[in-house]
């Protein structure tokens, strides 16, 4: 039976899809850690939308239970159903919300997502149920796409008819049937084959660094991969593959190139990195003590929880900041760390106004993220919001050095993420052995510190992962600028 999700999945990857059915431990590691969270937050959106529809009736049961649950309550006049089932054709769909058409007595669709904005795959899921729909001899008249509302702002209780934007896309998803019904086919021929797909019928839409069963769809890939050259198309990334070249440094002088992927290459070929030592001297000349390393951690759910906040806007609960006063000064280290679940903005903001003075550059890692983590929380501090906006005038941008390719190394794989750059400059620094290794598990970390099941070890054992982490994330900061400084 080919359900909406096995849709989906074999749209993103047919060999995913079929283990994810057949074959699921083999695929536990590879699944994403943060999914429980996202069907948390899935079904407290799935929540308030529901409030949207006065006197609906949800259907309930599974499959076959859901089928019937949903012919009796229509039977008995009901004119809007959540979780409206229909299997046909060994095809199975649940409607988020199925309502009487007041035009002509066909059904509307009603797909609430957790997103800011209608994507493509929306009007996949909702193309999907109509055809399921009408194969089990429902008329569908409308389709429409119920998603957050990125501009609402919560003042007092959340106000659903300000949350969710309803979108008519009807005329959008009528234009994928004949492509969704050929997925769906697509999807049933996966499904029903006795092994792993073959990567030759059914090839991988994603990257290898995306990739959910790499084993599977990259087998032997080696590293150094032409998967990995920066910004390279993956349709010319497998041509070169299925032409012999396995590894960057094999690719050839006649293939053409950006100048970004040039650099990649050649400095892989030589094994030696491409250093322009004037920029890059010019770059951190322009810096002044003291130097200020700083790394936020920040938590977010799509309703916001807090006065002021926006669906999914990220909020501060954690930072580290490494302080060198001058070049010859000892390095100094202070943190901060929420202690509760709330809105944690006046104590991060009052922490840094202990910890930062007027003058020095502030250093990070992606500028945009700090900034705006600066700006947001100007905006819910007023009082604030001259000396935030102190700290964005003088920050710099490390990862300019690599973005900017004044530093190019081939064992950076095209990449200018800490985690990348990390390793090969400053090997004896590892996230590998922390507990904690990146922003998601870390946000999510604290976020469960405070469910009252957890005991005050596991708490505490928590709040020590977290501040090794997040100490890490500045610390790598400083030896990479000290390793920059030495050249």
């Amino acid at each position: 039976m080919v359900t909406k999700s096995a849709y989906t999945r074999t749209l993103d990857c047919p060999r995913y899809a079929w283990l994810y059915q057949h074959r699921r431990k083999e695929i536990a590691d590879a699944i994403d850690p943060q999914r429980e969270w996202r069907m948390e937050q899935g079904d407290v959106v799935e929540r308030y939308a529901r409030t949207l529809f006065e006197g609906a009736t949800p259907v309930r049961g599974f499959r076959s239970r859901a089928v019937r649950e949903t012919e009796r309550h229509i039977a008995r006049g009901a004119t809007c159903l959540f979780q409206a089932s229909v299997i046909a054709d060994d095809l199975h769909a649940m409607a988020d919300v199925l309502k009487k058409s007041p035009h002509n007595g066909s059904w509307d669709i009603y797909e609430v997502k957790a997103a800011g904005e209608v994507k493509d795959r929306h009007l996949h899921d909702v193309c999907f149920q109509k055809i399921a729909f009408e194969r089990a001899g429902y008329s569908i008249d409308r389709m429409f796409i119920v998603n957050i509302n990125r501009e609402y702002a919560r003042n007092g209780a959340i106000d659903p008819s300000g949350l969710f934007v309803t979108s008519d896309v009807t005329g959008a998803a009528r234009d994928l049937v004949k492509d969704v019904e050929s997925g769906i086919e697509k999807a049933r021929r996966v499904l029903e084959l006795a092994d792993v797909p073959s990567i030759d019928d059914f090839p991988c839409e994603c990257k290898p660094k995306e990739c959910l069963t790499l084993d599977h769809c990259y087998p032997g890939l080696p590293p150094n991969s032409v998967y990995f050259v920066s910004r390279l198309q993956l349709a010319k990334a497998r041509a070169l593959y299925a032409d012999g070249y396995r590894t960057v440094r094999e690719i050839p002088d006649s293939v053409k190139l950006s100048a970004r992927q040039r650099l990649q290459v050649d400095a892989a070929k030589r094994g030696v990195p491409t250093i322009d030592r004037p920029a890059i001297r010019a770059m951190l000349g322009a810096l002044r003590y003291p130097l200020y390393f700083l790394d936020y951690e920040t938590f977010a759910t799509i309703v916001p929880q807090f006065a002021g906040y926006f669906p999914n806007e990220a909020m501060p609960f954690q930072y580290s900041l490494h302080v060198l006063r001058s070049a010859t000064s000892e390095l100094e280290h202070y943190e901060c760390l929420a202690p509760a679940y709330c809105d944690t903005t006046s104590g991060v903001v009052a922490s840094l106004q202990r910890d930062i003075a007027d003058g020095g550059t502030i250093i990070t890692w992606n500028k945009s993220f700090e900034m705006g983590c600066h700006d947001r929380m100007a905006r819910l501090q007023p009082a604030a919001a001259r000396f935030l906006a102190s700290l964005n005038a003088r920050v710099f941008d490390l990862k300019d050095v690599f973005s900017k390719q004044l530093y190019v190394d081939g064992r950076f794989n095209g990449s200018c993420s800490i985690k990348d750059v990390l390793p090969v400059l400053v090997p004896e620094l590892s996230y590998k052995n922390l507990a904690i290794q990146e922003g998601n598990s870390a946000s999510l970390g604290w976020y469960r510190m405070f469910d009252p099941k957890v005991t005050s070890d596991e708490r505490s054992t928590t709040e020590r992962n977290l501040r090794a982490y997040c100490e890490l994330d500045t610390r790598a900061m400083v030896e990479i600028f000290r390793y920059l400084v030495a050249l």
